[in-house]
């Protein structure tokens, strides 16, 4: 039975209690005093199986305490009991984990897996702290900004309620010539034609998504007739010529035989800006003209960054 640190052993005792009292206090020593004690000395230090933790006493007080609240250990591998244990500290909001699991506040490892995953796939972070190299993350990550761009904005960004950046159409036949590459770009850009649904968006963007709308329309023109119309763009500045890779809309029919022939299209393309969100486009048609209308409407639906 666990032995009373204050009375035992003694001269007064037997031989053999005194023996028993040794050994007594022998195990307790030896098994950090799992099975208790009474009268410990201050600073004793045990291994509470409650717990799984080092605690030390105070005699003072007559209580129990961490013994640390840091320990620095070399494992080859460790477990959490549970993401909860370090859900109360203020500091976990401070960490990226890998398989959904925080490390609790000044926590440092030097293991060459944490429940499977490789070290250097987890790490402590401070809040705004940069990130830098590849990360793999499992399970939910709140990202805020991504190299100082919004969060999501890399990837889509239309209005939630409204699937348009902005409502400021633009009819590209109209205010271009066809065949003719022309440039488009927001107030003050130089461009050829300005386009203020782009005044609004930032100006460091790498691309644009359009929603572009084609229509084409012949009445009595010639009969069994191939009839199309094309929408190509590209990078201000780019030489590039017309051509199936930078095609971003196209609709192809044949006139009946009265000759009469419509068509129209809804699409969606993504292209490329320069760093003062300019782009150019050229459109082109075949028929499509007597007696109707070629029509080439676009609105902005997203814009985002490469990286």
């Amino acid at each position: 039975m666990p032995e009373d640190w204050n009375n035992g052993p003694n001269l007064q005792q037997t031989y053999s209690a005194f023996v028993s009292s040794i050994r007594e206090r022998d195990k307790d020593a030896a098994t950090m005093f799992i099975n208790g004690g009474s009268n410990l000395p201050d600073d004793t230090v045990r291994w509470n199986t409650g717990t799984d933790r080092f605690e030390i006493y105070s005699s003072t007080s007559a209580e129990w305490n961490g013994l640390t609240s840091v320990f620095n250990i070399t494992v080859s591998a460790a477990q959490y009991a549970s993401f909860a244990d370090y859900a109360a500290s203020a500091s976990t909001a401070g960490y990226a984990a890998s398989a959904g699991y925080a490390a609790s506040a000044g926590y440092a490892h030097n293991a060459s897996t944490l429940n499977g995953v490789p070290e250097g796939s987890f790490a402590r972070l401070a809040q705004d702290e940069t990130v830098t190299g590849d990360w793999t993350f499992t399970g939910s990550v709140t990202v805020s900004a991504i190299n100082g761009h919004p969060a999501g904005a890399g990837v889509y960004c239309a209005h939630a309620s409204v699937p348009l950046i902005s409502d400021i159409a633009i009819d590209v036949d109209s205010v271009t010539t066809i065949a003719t590459w022309e440039s488009f770009g927001p107030t003050g850009s130089g461009a050829d034609n300005i386009w203020t649904a782009l005044n609004g968006i930032p100006s460091d963007i790498d691309w644009i998504k359009l929603r572009i709308q084609m229509e084409g329309l012949q009445l009595g023109g010639a009969t069994a007739t191939e009839q199309s119309l094309y929408l190509y763009a590209r990078k201000q500045g780019s030489s590039q010529a017309t051509s199936a890779n930078n095609m971003i809309g196209n609709i192809t029919t044949r006139s009946d035989s009265s000759g009469n022939a419509q068509l129209k299209t809804r699409t969606e393309a993504t292209i490329f800006v320069n760093n003062d969100r300019q782009f150019e486009l050229q459109w082109n048609a075949s028929n499509f003209s007597t007696g109707g209308a070629r029509n080439i409407n676009m609105w902005l639906v997203g814009y985002g960054w490469n990286s």
